[in-house]
C-alpha cells in the first residue's frame, strides 16, 4: 500500500512523513470525518511475520489506554481482516524536537518547560501501567510548541519480565535495559534524565565513536557533570538530572512525578510541574508536583462566656485543690503519731553519697546522707531552729475536718 491508495475503505493515504525499523508514517485523510490523522503502516517485508503483527496491535492497545494532552493519541487500528495491518493517530503538523535542539541546548526556561510537558506524558504512561522504554528526542513531536511524546513500539507493561532483547535508542538506554533485564519506570526515568541532558547542554549524557560504546559509558561511567559543560545551570536541576542517571535504579528518583519535584523552583518551572493532569503546553503556577494547591487556614471561632461562668471554674478548681490538700494532711496525720522527728546531728558518722561523677572523675557531693539502709535529703541550714507545732492529732484532725467542709459549702454556695 502507497500514496493514493484508501485504507481500510476509509484513510486516504497522502504522503509519507517517517520511515522507521518496523513501518513507516504516512499523512492521511479520513473520508469519514473529514480530519487529517496519521497512519502508521507495517513495514512490508514484516506483513507475513505474525510477531511483527502482533507487536503492533499490542502498540495500538497500549497506546490507546493513555489519554493525555501531552501523548500522541491512538484513534483507531486497523488489524483484522487485512493484508495491511495499520495504527490511525492524531496528525501532529510539526517537527521532532531532536531537529530543534541546538548546539548548547535550549533556552534554559525552554529547556525545562519541555521537560516538564513530557514529564507529564511520562507519568500518565506509567499511571496506565505501562513503561515507555524510548523517550527520546525523536519520539517527541512539537505541536505548536507543546511536546507530545509518540511512539509506544517497544512499550511494554510495568509487570512484564526481562526480554533477554536490548530494545531502545543507545544515548538513552537505562544501564539494566542495556543488560535485557526487566525495566519498570525507573528505566524511563534515566531516559528523562538522558533527555533532560540534551535540553539542557545540545548533547545526551554520554557519546562514543560506536553504539557498543555508548552503551558501555552508560554501563560503567559515571554522569557528566552539566555545569561543566554549562555553568549558567542552576546547581538544583544538575544535581536532579545527575541522580536520574544513576546506575542503581533504586538511587534514581522514585517517579518521574519526582524527579519534576525536585527542579521546581528554577526558570518557568517554578511553583511546579503544571503538565501532571492539565492540559498541558503553557506554563502555570501553583503548589509542588503531587500537591494539591495550599489551602489558608482561618482561625477557629472562640467562644465567649458569661462572667460567671468565667470565675466560677476556676474558684473551683482552686478550692478542690485545697479541699485535696486538706485529705492528704489528714491522712498523713492519722498515719503518723506525735513522736519527735529524728534528729539528724544525733545520727552518728554520716556517709556522703555521690550524685554523680564528673568527666575529672572527681565525685560531686550533695546533701543526700545514708540513715538506717534509706537515703534522704535534708536543707542545708541543719542546725536551724525546729518550727512550733500545733496541738494534738485529735486538735489538727478537727481543724482539718473544719477546712473540708468550709471548702465544700463556699464551692456548693
Amino acid at each position: 500500500m502507497d500514496v493514493g491508495d484508501v485504507l481500510a475503505g476509509r484513510y486516504e493515504l497522502l504522503d509519507e512523513v517517517g520511515v522507521g525499523g518496523m513501518g513507516r508514517v504516512l499523512r492521511a485523510r479520513d473520508r469519514t470525518l473529514d480530519r487529517v490523522v496519521a497512519v502508521k503502516l507495517l513495514a512490508p517485508h514484516l506483513l507475513g511475520d505474525e510477531v511483527a503483527v502482533a507487536a503492533l496491535r499490542d502498540e495500538a492497545r497500549r497506546a490507546a489506554a493513555v489519554r493525555h494532552p501531552n501523548i500522541v493519541q491512538v484513534l483507531d487500528a486497523v488489524l483484522d481482516d487485512t493484508d495491511q495491518p495499520a495504527i490511525v493517530m492524531e496528525f501532529v503538523d510539526g517537527p521532532t524536537l531532536a531537529s530543534v535542539v541546538p548546539d548548547g541546548g535550549l533556552d534554559l526556561d525552554e529547556a525545562l518547560a519541555v521537560l516538564r510537558d513530557v514529564g507529564a506524558g511520562l507519568h500518565a504512561v506509567h499511571e496506565a501501567g505501562l513503561v515507555h522504554r524510548d523517550v527520546t528526542p525523536g519520539n517527541v513531536l512539537m505541536d505548536g510548541g507543546v511536546p507530545r511524546l509518540a511512539d509506544f513500539g517497544i512499550a511494554r507493561s510495568a509487570a512484564a519480565t526481562s526480554t533477554q532483547t536490548v530494545q531502545g535508542s543507545v544515548g538513552y538506554l537505562a544501564p539494566e535495559q542495556a543488560n535485557g533485564a526487566a525495566v519498570g519506570p525507573d528505566a524511563d526515568v534515566y531516559a528523562l534524565g538522558c533527555l533532560a541532558t540534551t535540553l539542557l547542554t545540545g548533547r545526551p549524557p554520554f557519546e562514543a565513536e560506536t553504539p557498543v560504546g555508548v552503551v558501555h559509558h552508560h554501563l560503567n561511567e559515571p554522569p557528566p557533570d552539566l555545569r561543566s559543560r554549562r555553568p549558567e545551570i542552576p546547581a538544583g536541576v544538575a544535581e536532579a538530572v545527575g541522580a536520574t542517571l544513576s546506575k542503581r535504579p533504586e538511587e534514581r528518583p522514585a517517579s518521574v512525578e519526582a524527579f519534576l519535584a525536585l527542579i521546581t523552583g528554577h526558570g518557568v518551572a517554578q511553583g511546579g510541574a503544571a503538565g501532571l493532569g492539565s492540559a498541558g503546553g503553557g506554563s502555570a503556577g501553583g503548589g509542588a508536583v503531587g500537591l494539591g494547591a495550599t489551602e489558608r487556614m482561618e482561625p477557629a471561632a472562640t467562644t465567649v462566656l458569661p462572667a460567671d461562668a468565667r470565675r466560677w471554674p476556676t474558684a473551683g478548681v482552686v478550692l478542690a485543690g485545697l479541699g485535696v490538700v486538706a485529705v492528704a494532711w489528714m491522712a498523713a496525720l492519722a498515719v503518723g503519731g506525735d513522736e519527735p522527728v529524728p534528729d539528724i546531728a544525733a545520727v552518728p558518722t554520716p556517709t556522703l553519697i555521690p550524685d554523680s561523677v564528673s568527666q575529672h572523675h572527681t565525685p560531686k557531693l550533695h546533701n543526700r546522707f545514708l540513715i538506717g539502709g534509706s537515703v534522704i535529703r535534708v536543707r542545708d541550714e541543719r542546725h536551724r531552729q525546729p518550727e512550733p507545732r500545733l496541738g494534738s492529732r485529735r486538735e489538727r484532725l478537727v481543724i482539718c475536718d473544719l477546712c473540708v467542709w468550709a471548702c465544700l459549702f463556699v464551692f456548693l454556695t
